[in-house]
């Protein structure tokens, strides 16, 4: 049988949490689906792991890149399911997560992209916090959102695996390690209309978080955000789709702000750049007033 979701888990290393993420998957009340361990070159023993489970669950063996990306590429082009669902190896879905998602879309068979709230776990003993206060159940437009701050956790989401062809893969370019699933929403954003589910409906390990705190990931994640704008304006031009300049400008000048403040002053001259086209960028912003 064809199954309906195929189910993207990106791996390299971390077999004891693998484990418990793989329990989750097999613990879903929707049971149509396949899943993909896309396993980046692990030293673990990843395999044994995942034979522990029935004949959805396969590993595909990759040379170790160290970018996620790829090991997601690899994935969906295996992929089999009419819809895709992407699972980080140390996060944790709810048992209703798939079944919810499919009931929404089912609802509302126009979007091509659904997304849900979270659990933020930073200790399992702790009492979890919602990823997003306040997230309202919403179906629509939510380009502009999206291009103010990255409001899709990537564990949450489900699309529907045709509209790869119109959005791409995930960017495997290392200018955006770490943030190539917000680049590929806001392409999705482009193309469709998006659900997002109030709901939290699995637990995010917040203990990973990028690692952010050094001086020069702040940079590359600033640089990167600013790249992902770049490449997000070509797609629009290349598909002839209207952007929203006016916030797209703003998230630009945003962007660059957040990379003014990240450089140190021994960047001076690139911080100097980067404030005269930040300058340029609110002289644009004015104009569309």
């Amino acid at each position: 049988m064809t199954p309906l979701v195929s189910i993207i888990i990106p791996v390299y290393n971390r077999a004891d949490l693998l484990d418990i993420t793989l329990e989750s998957v097999s613990k879903q009340t929707m049971r149509n689906y396949e899943v993909i361990v896309c396993d980046d070159g692990s030293d673990d023993d990843i395999e044994s792991i995942v034979k522990k489970y029935d004949k959805r669950f396969r590993v595909l063996k990759l040379k170790h890149s160290g970018l996620p990306a790829i090991a997601r590429n690899a994935g969906i082009i295996s992929a089999k399911g009419q819809f895709i669902a992407f699972l980080d190896s140390d996060d944790i879905w709810l048992p209703e997560k798939l079944e919810t998602q499919l009931l929404f879309v089912k609802e509302y068979p126009h979007l091509g992209l659904i997304a849900t709230n979270a659990y933020k776990m930073v200790d399992e003993k702790d009492e979890p916090d919602l990823f997003f206060e306040g997230m309202q159940t919403y179906q629509g437009n939510i380009i502009s959102n999206l291009l103010s701050d990255n409001i899709v956790v990537s564990s949450s989401v489900l699309i529907k695996a045709h509209l790869i062809k119109k959005t791409g893969l995930f960017c495997e370019e290392r200018e955006v390690r770490a943030i190539e699933d917000y680049d590929l929403w806001l392409r999705f954003a482009m193309i469709t209309e998006c659900g997002l589910i109030s709901d939290p409906l699995l637990r995010y390990r917040d203990n990973r978080i990028d690692n952010i705190r050094s001086q020069q990931s702040k940079v590359h994640r600033a640089e990167g955000h600013i790249h992902i704008l770049r490449r997000l304006n070509k797609f629009a031009k290349k598909n002839s789709i209207s952007i929203p300049h006016k916030i797209y400008l703003k998230a630009r000048r945003n962007r660059k702000k957040d990379l003014v403040k990240a450089l140190s002053w021994k960047n001076i001259i690139k911080h100097i750049t980067v404030r005269i086209s930040i300058i340029t960028d609110s002289i644009l912003i004015r104009r569309y007033n």
